[in-house]
């Protein structure tokens, strides 16, 4: 297969970097192994600074600033002697050389990430729940490494071939590409490398309603983890004599979302309104609670916690007293509405939403004075776990590019611009983040995708019971199923059946009901088949038995019977052996004297036992037969 595309050559690009700093641990020196690469395949004689850009991006889809370029040629080439400056143009001597083992190497990444994507393919194309482009599925496979929060068709199944299909040798180069991005993306928004290990300007960072949740362990011990990680490379950085300071605050509607948060869950736990399943931190925080109190309580503790951070609230100030930093407008603010609104979401709403995010970008920008590049330049930034402002913050009339810094970023990239900063590195003993193992980036991605998906469709069934189209038993067996879907990435495992392009789909609450319905059916339709059954095997039984039964009886009477007549013969048998002269008086005192002694002797109920003993006896005999 041939190397085509520029995503193709970005991500195997980003595995030789990776594969190359780990030999030197000097950007500069590896930088100089991809100069040097593209002097001999290209058989270049001279050639300027603007040009070596070019060829970075022609060759390794790289985007290098220009300022390390030509910091790289001048002090890593001119003063070997390998190339001469003259005029701005870089002449090539023959001291310039190239080892064929790092051609090599270049040619191996490439066979590697070749391997990758053919694994990939064959995965997501062998689902069989819709149809897979290669090159579509290369270019979200860029995305779900570079632009995590970017939605794409082929995402889940991306994060899904990681966590349940692929062996050893594929993480290894998936984890090879995502250090390498690191390393790229920080040369990126990092114009001046010669000041790494130290974070160079005081920065603000500012936390979100999710952040500050995932801080104390509210969203699960991944979140948590993450954050751990994140927070002690800000006290690394902090603790450098030279530099500047990192501090962590929140704006005022950050403050005001969590104490919304908190009400919403004191009226769950009063009865008032279910939770929805998809957040974790809700369903952590209602836990145990039986009354009001007991939230008030817990968001004391969680406040608690979240100062214990070294979080604080921002110092009120206006920010709109410059207009020049302003990007709010309503023109913007109906272009992204259509952009990014949800069909199924009223238009007001979503503006509404957007506006509210604008302005903290607002502030943002205020903050940065207009100030955008660099990473530990910009004296702010918004840290943020919703996709919506994530993509807002890339959108066109929002972003600048260029490296320019975005306004809003995740966990995962600051985690890595300050991993970058601080000049860490990836050999030796060195712990690592966790968001740098692509396993749990997959399950963070996996659980993301079915959290949104579930809080849709709990959504979706509580307006439908509201307008009268779901009833209370459908709503509580809906409920119930999707309470088992795994939202939080500690609960992801191996079980495929979250892959399917159906799972938690459009239709999924029709599904649900359709299935439970069936299953009813199939249920009354097997206890009715029971009922008759038994009914008809016993109506044959006694149609068998009744020849049985007719026979038994007349044993019972035959032999009940014959026991009378024994008695009648013991009682006047001894009549017919008296004398004429014995007065009929004296035969009768006989008679009843001898019918009560027979009396005293024989009880009638064991009689009855006897005869119907032996009837029953005889009946069984015959029944077997």
């Amino acid at each position: 297969m041939e190397l085509t595309t520029a995503d193709t050559k970005l991500l195997s690009s980003a595995a030789v970097f990776r594969g190359l700093y780990d030999d030197k641990k000097d950007i500069y020196v590896t930088l100089k192994e991809f100069i040097t690469y593209i002097i001999k395949t290209k058989a270049l004689r001279s050639f300027s600074a603007i040009e070596c850009v070019s060829y970075f991006e022609q060759e390794f889809n790289f985007g290098i600033p220009e300022a390390i370029i030509k910091s790289c040629l001048r002090n890593r080439f001119v003063k070997t002697g390998e190339l001469t400056l003259e005029r701005g143009v870089y002449i090539v001597t023959p001291k310039i050389g190239i080892d064929n083992d790092k051609k090599k190497q270049f040619d191996e990444s490439k066979e590697k990430y070749l391997k990758l994507i053919e694994n990939l393919y064959q995965f997501c194309s062998g689902s069989g729940s819709y149809s897979v482009d290669r090159d579509e599925l290369i270019r979200d496979f860029e995305d779900y490494l570079l632009r995590p929060e970017k939605a794409s068709k082929n995402k889940k199944m991306i994060a899904g071939y990681i966590v349940n299909h692929a062996d050893k040798d594929m993480l290894d180069v998936i984890h090879q590409i995502e250090e390498g991005l690191v390393l790229y993306t920080g040369i990126r928004y990092s114009p001046d490398i010669s000041t790494l290990g130290v974070w160079r300007n005081d920065t603000a960072i500012y936390l979100d309603t999710e952040i500050m949740l995932s801080a104390v362990g509210l969203n699960g011990e991944l979140y948590k983890r993450l954050f751990n990680d994140f927070h002690s490379l800000i006290r690394e950085a902090n603790r450098k004599r030279k530099g500047g300071k990192i501090t962590l605050k929140y704006f005022e509607e950050t403050e005001q979302e969590i104490i919304s948060f908190f009400y919403a869950a004191q009226k769950i736990v009063e009865g008032h309104v279910r939770p929805d399943p998809s957040k974790t931190a809700m369903l952590k925080i209602i836990h145990g609670c039986r009354y009001a109190s007991d939230v008030k309580q817990k968001k004391a503790i969680f406040m608690s916690e979240i100062k214990g951070l070294g979080i604080v609230k921002d110092d009120a100030r206006d920010y709109y007293e410059s207009h020049e930093y302003n990007i709010e407008n309503q023109e913007l603010i109906s272009k992204l509405g259509n952009d990014y609104g949800d069909s199924k979401k009223d238009g007001s709403d979503i503006e509404n939403e957007i506006s509210e995010i604008l302005k903290i970008f607002t502030k943002i920008n205020v903050l940065r004075k207009g100030n955008n590049i660099g990473i530990d330049k910009v004296s702010a930034i918004f840290l943020t776990g919703s996709s919506l402002s994530l993509s807002l913050a890339f959108a066109d009339g929002v972003f600048e590019g260029n490296g320019n810094i975005p306004f809003a970023t995740d966990l995962d990239f600051l985690t890595e611009r300050l991993w970058f900063k601080l000049n860490k590195g990836f050999g030796g003993d060195v712990v690592k983040p966790a968001s740098f193992d692509p396993y749990i980036k997959a399950k963070i991605v996996l659980s993301s995708i079915l959290s949104k998906s579930v809080s849709k469709v709990y959504s979706d069934m509580s307006e439908q019971y509201k307008d009268g189209k779901l009833n209370s038993e459908n709503l509580a067996y809906l409920y119930a199923e999707i309470r088992n879907v795994p939202t939080n990435p500690d609960d992801v495992s191996n079980d495929t059946s979250y892959l399917s392009s159906d799972f938690l789909s459009d239709k999924y609450i029709n599904d649900v009901i359709r299935s439970r319905q069936e299953l009813e059916a199939k249920a009354i339709q097997g206890e009715e088949f029971k009922k008759k059954y038994f009914r008809e095997t016993y109506e044959k039984k006694q149609l068998l038995l009744k020849p049985h039964k007719k026979n038994a009886f007349m044993t019972h009477f035959s032999i009940i019977l014959l026991m009378v007549i024994l008695l009648l013969v013991v009682i006047f048998l001894p009549l017919l052996f008296q004398s004429e002269s014995d007065s009929l008086f004296t035969k009768l005192a006989y008679a009843w004297s001898a019918i009560l002694t027979i009396i005293s002797l024989v009880n009638a109920k064991k009689m009855n036992m006897y005869a119907r003993k032996v009837a029953v006896s005889r009946y069984k005999k015959r029944k077997i037969k």
